[in-house]
């Protein structure tokens, strides 16, 4: 895998974790509404309706996310189901945005000689 593929795939995966973390959110706060109803969808859904040759911005990634919410079969809203998986989405991009920090530095030390 070279390194575009690799940024792809990061900036797929920062793009799902932040729908992802937004439908959660809507999914809480439509818990006490009348359809009471929860949407999901995974990263691997995500990756199966994106082709991989495209360039896709994050606009893109949430359309498609959209989409695929719509067709998804409704759930009941658990509220501590949805508080968690909205933590962990939190954390992953948390975690995804400090390693690629780090893989900056590391860029940036390869390229000066030096570090900063």
């Amino acid at each position: 895998m070279d390194i575009n593929e690799v940024s792809r795939v990061v900036s797929l995966s920062l793009s799902y974790l932040t729908e992802a973390q937004r439908i959660s959110a809507n999914n809480i706060a439509n818990a006490n509404s009348g359809s009471r109803e929860a949407k999901h969808v995974s990263f691997e859904q995500l990756l199966s309706a994106v082709p991989m040759n495209k360039e896709l911005s994050h606009q893109t990634v949430s359309q498609v996310m959209n989409e695929l919410s719509q067709k998804a079969q409704p759930e009941r809203v658990n509220l501590a189901q949805e508080v968690a998986a909205s933590h962990e989405y939190a954390m992953k991009y948390d975690a995804m945005v400090g390693m690629l920090n780090k893989q900056l530095s590391l860029y940036r030390l390869v390229i000066s000689g030096r570090n900063q």
